[in-house]
């Protein structure tokens, strides 16, 4: 999931109340959140017995200070618009990290 906005800081469990706040979330992310959205709820009605856990891009940055994390206008406008660094790529980074180290001619040679 690209954008979790500042409340999904790690894997979350989904039920009714975060398939809203996703969904809430649909205009900062519009290409990503309601494929993923779409995704999610197919998965429930084909196996309602597994749970969806969704993991959010935006999650890895909400650890940086709040000092980089603010860009340089006031801090009310900032606020009321939800303006921030929130940074995007940090769960298929550290997953495809991992995947290419065995992938690699070396790594098949072994």
């Amino acid at each position: 999931m690209v954008h979790g906005g500042l409340r999904f800081t790690e894997p979350t469990v989904v039920n009714g109340e975060v398939l809203a706040e996703i969904e809430r979330l649909v205009p900062v992310a519009p290409l990503h959140n309601p494929a993923n959205l779409i995704g999610i709820r197919t998965a429930m009605v084909l196996r309602p017995d597994l749970p969806q856990v969704a993991v959010f891009d935006t999650a890895f940055h909400t650890t940086m200070p709040e000092a980089a994390a603010r860009y340089a206008i006031d801090v009310e406008t900032a606020d009321a618009h939800r303006i921030r660094r929130y940074g995007f790529t940090a769960p298929r980074t550290r997953t495809s990290r991992g995947r290419r180290r065995g992938c690699s001619a070396r790594s098949r040679r072994r």
